[in-house]
C-alpha cells in the first residue's frame, strides 16, 4: 500500500473515502429498501405476467431515457465538477443551459416515436400499446430528473443530488403501491402500475427542480451563458454512447426474454435480475459519490491522492457487496417462492448474476475512472462490445437455456466490460482501481484464458501470445532461469561444445544469460524470431531462423549440440511432435539436452500436453543414449528436469 497506509478495519477505509460517501452510503440502503419493497409488491400484486408487462417497459424506458439525455448527464458531473473548482460560472450556466434544451427536443422525438409505436401495437396488444404510451410519458420525466441530479453531483452535493430519483420516486412508488394493497379504488394491473410508476416520477422531478434551483450558486445565476458547443456536443455523444451501452447491458436481457420467451418469463427472469442487481448497490453509491472527486482530483494533478483514495474505495466496495451476496443467496429462493405462482424457478438465474456483479464489484470504480478522466472513448468501446456480446449470447443462450441462458448471456458480459475497464484504467492512468494488487497478473491471467480457449494450434498459441505482448514465460525469468543458465554454460564448457542449435528459441530471455560460442535459434513464430533480432542485433555469434514447413535445416546442418527448453510439453499435435523430436535429433552431432517433463498426466492448461518423452527417443532414436537426468531445484515452480542424450554411432554424411 502506498505512504505506508495498511487500512486494518473497515472504519479506517472508510474514513478515506470522500466525506459524502457515508451520507451517499446511507441513501442508497434506503434506496435499495424502498425499491426491494417495490419489487416484491409488484410481483405479489400483478403475477408473473402483468409484472412481466411492466418490466418490459421498464426497460424500455430505461434504454429510450439515454438518447433523450444525449449524454448530459454524465458529462454534467464532469464539467460542473471542473468548472467550480475553476470559477467558470459563465460555461457552467452556458452548459446547464444548452443541456435542458438537447434533452427537451431529444425527449419529444423519442415520445413520438413510442407514441407511434403503441398505437401500431393497439390492434394486435391492447396492454402492450399502453405500456409503450406510459413509456413514452416517463422517458422525459426520468430524463430531466438525472439531468438536475447531475448538476448536484458536480457542485458537490452528491447525497442532495440522488435524493430524487433514489429516494423520493421509490418510496412516492412504495406508498402508492400500499395504497393500492390496502383496497384502493385502482386495480392490479401492468397499466395502474404504470401509472403509478408516472406519478412517482413526476414527484421526483418537482423535488428535484427544487433541489438545484436552491444549490445552484450565486454567480452562475447572475452570469452569462458561454457555450463550448464544439467541445461539450463530440462529448455528449460519447457519453451518450457509453451510457447507452450500459443501458443494453442491464436490460436488454429483460427485452430478449420478453420476445423471446413471453411476459411471464420475462417477469420472473426481472425479479430474479432486481435481486442479484443489488450486489452492484455498494459499487454504485460510492462511484456516484466518487466521480466528482474523480474529476477534480485528475484536473488538478493530484494523482497519489486519487491512487489512494480509489484503493480505498475498492475495499469498502467489495466488504459490502460480499456481505449483499451472501443475503441474497440465502435468501433468494424464499423471497421467490413467496411471490407466488411462476417466480421460483428464476433462483438458478439469480446465482449466475449474483455472481457475476460479485466480479463487478472487484473492479470497483474502473469504469468511472475511465470517463472522469477523459477516458470516456475508450470506455465507449468497452460497453459496445459488452454490448454486442450480450446481445449475440442472448439470443443463441435463452432460446436454447431460457433465463438461465439470459443470465449467462447478462453475466458473461458483465465480467468482459468489468475486466477491461479495469485494465485500460490501469493502462491509461497508472491506477488499479480494483481490489487485486497485481494488476499485471490479472492482464496475464485474462491473456493466457483468452489464447487458450481461442488457439487452434501450437504454432497459432505462441505466435498470438507473442503478438499480445506476452513472454515465454516464467521458466525464463529468476532462480529457474539461472540453474538452466548455469547446467548449460557448464556443459557446453566442460565438452568442447563449439556450436549449438536450439529448438524453439522463444523471446531470447533465456539465451541472454547463454555463453555459446555459435549459436542458431529457431522457432515457428515469426514474432518470437523478429524480438530475438533485434534483441541480439550486433551479436555476430547469434543468428535466427524461422521455421516454415517441416524443417528449418538444411540436410547437412549439424551442431555439437542442440537444445530444448520448455518446449516439449507445448507440443499438443501428434505429427508436430514426432517432427520435432526427428529434428531435434536429427540435427545433433554428439550431443541433445532437453528440458521437459516426462510423464503422461492430464492438466487443465490447453496449451500443455505432457508425454513421456523419453520412452519415445528410445523407441525411435536409438542412435542415441540418455546419459544423465539433472534434477530441477525447483519443483514448486516447474516441473521439468535436464535430460542429457549422447549420440551412440557417427552421424551420417546425410541427414535422413
Amino acid at each position: 500500500m502506498k505512504d505506508g497506509v495498511r487500512p486494518t478495519s473497515l472504519r479506517a477505509i472508510v474514513g478515506n473515502l470522500p466525506p459524502q460517501s457515508v451520507a451517499t452510503f446511507a441513501i442508497r440502503i434506503a434506496a435499495i429498501g424502498a425499491e426491494f419493497a417495490c419489487v416484491l409488491l409488484l410481483a405479489r400484486l400483478l403475477g408473473v405476467e402483468a409484472y412481466g408487462r411492466f418490466a418490459f417497459a421498464m426497460s424500455l424506458v430505461a434504454i429510450a431515457v439515454v438518447p433523450a439525455m444525449f449524454g448530459f448527464d454524465r458529462l454534467l458531473i464532469r464539467e460542473v465538477a471542473a468548472s467550480r473548482v475553476a470559477y467558470a460560472w459563465d460555461s457552467m450556466k452556458g452548459l446547464l443551459v444548452r443541456a435542458a434544451q438537447v434533452t427537451a427536443l431529444a425527449s419529444l422525438v423519442i415520445v413520438c416515436v413510442l407514441t407511434l409505436v403503441a398505437r401500431r401495437y393497439q390492434a394486435v396488444d391492447a396492454e402492450m400499446a399502453v405500456a409503450f404510451a406510459f413509456a413514452a410519458a416517463l422517458v422525459p420525466m426520468i430524463a430531466f430528473v438525472r439531468l438536475q441530479q447531475a448538476a448536484l453531483q458536480g457542485l458537490g452535493h452528491v447525497p442532495v443530488g440522488l435524493a430524487a430519483e433514489s429516494l423520493i420516486q421509490p418510496l412516492m412508488l412504495a406508498a402508492l403501491l400500499l395504497t393500492l394493497v390496502a383496497g384502493g379504488p385502482l386495480q392490479p394491473g401492468s397499466t395502474t402500475a404504470l401509472a403509478i410508476q408516472v406519478c412517482a416520477s413526476g414527484t421526483a422531478l418537482v423535488v428535484a427542480s427544487l433541489l438545484l434551483r436552491r444549490r445552484l450558486p450565486a454567480p452562475v445565476v447572475s452570469a452569462t451563458e458561454r457555450f463550448r458547443n464544439r467541445e461539450w456536443l463530440p462529448a455528449g455523444a460519447v457519453f451518450m454512447w457509453l451510457v447507452g451501452m450500459s443501458a443494453v447491458l442491464v436490460n436488454v436481457d429483460t427485452l430478449l426474454v420478453g420476445a423471446l420467451l413471453g411476459p411471464a418469463e420475462a417477469g420472473a427472469y426481472r425479479v430474479a435480475s432486481q435481486l442479484a442487481m443489488f450486489v452492484g448497490f455498494p459499487l454504485a453509491a460510492v462511484s456516484i459519490a466518487m466521480a466528482p472527486t474523480i474529476a477534480a482530483l485528475h484536473s488538478q494533478g493530484r494523482h497519489a491522492e486519487l491512487d489512494l483514495r480509489v484503493q480505498h474505495a475498492s475495499r469498502v466496495i467489495f466488504a459490502v457487496a460480499g456481505v449483499v451476496a451472501v443475503c441474497a443467496t440465502l435468501a433468494g429462493r424464499p423471497l421467490l417462492t413467496a411471490l407466488g405462482p411462476g417466480f421460483d424457478h428464476a433462483y438458478p438465474a439469480t446465482l449466475i448474476l449474483v455472481a457475476a456483479y460479485l466480479f463487478h464489484a472487484a473492479m470497483a470504480t474502473s469504469t468511472y475512472l475511465l470517463f472522469m478522466t477523459a477516458h470516456e472513448r475508450l470506455a465507449a468501446i468497452i460497453f459496445t462490445a459488452g454490448a454486442a456480446s450480450h446481445v449475440g449470447l442472448g439470443f443463441i443462450l435463452i432460446p436454447r437455456f431460457g433465463i438461465a441462458g439470459a443470465a449467462i448471456a447478462a453475466g458473461s458480459s458483465l465480467a468482459l466490460v468489468s475486466a477491461a475497464s479495469a485494465l485500460l484504467a490501469w493502462k491509461k492512468t497508472g491506477i488499479n482501481a480494483t481490489i487485486f494488487t497485481s494488476m499485471q497478473r490479472i492482464a496475464h491471467l485474462l491473456r493466457q484464458g483468452w489464447l487458450s480457449l481461442s488457439m487452434r494450434s501450437s504454432r497459432d498459441y505462441w505466435e498470438r501470445r507473442y503478438r499480445l505482448g506476452m513472454t515465454s514465460g516464467p521458466g525464463s525469468t529468476g532462480e529457474l532461469a539461472r540453474f538452466k543458465a548455469e547446467v548449460l554454460n557448464s556443459f557446453v564448457r566442460e565438452h568442447g561444445v563449439q556450436t549449438v542449435i536450439e529448438f524453439g528459441c522463444g523471446d531470447g530471455t533465456q539465451l541472454a544469460l547463454a555463453d555459446y560460442p555459435r549459436y542458431l535459434g529457431i522457432d515457428v513464430s515469426p514474432a518470437a524470431i523478429e524480438m530475438c533480432r533485434k534483441r541480439f542485433y550486433g551479436d555476430e555469434s547469434k543468428s535466427f531462423r524461422l521455421q516454415q514447413g517441416q524443417t528449418a535445416l538444411g540436410q547437412t546442418e549439424l551442431a555439437d549440440l542442440t537444445l530444448s527448453l520448455d518446449v516439449i510439453y507445448h507440443l499438443l499435435e501428434d505429427d508436430v511432435y514426432a517432427t520435432y523430436l526427428a529434428d531435434l535429433f536429427g540435427a545433433s552431432r554428439h550431443w541433445v539436452i532437453v528440458y521437459s517433463s516426462n510423464r503422461e498426466v492430464a492438466v487443465r492448461a490447453r496449451h500443455v500436453r505432457h508425454r513421456p518423452f523419453v520412452d519415445d527417443v528410445r523407441q525411435r532414436h536409438p542412435g542415441f543414449e540418455l546419459v544423465r537426468k539433472i534434477d530441477n531445484p525447483l519443483p514448486a515452480e516447474s516441473f521439468a528436469d535436464f535430460y542429457v542424450f549422447r549420440r551412440l554411432l557417427p552421424v551420417a554424411a546425410s541427414r535422413e
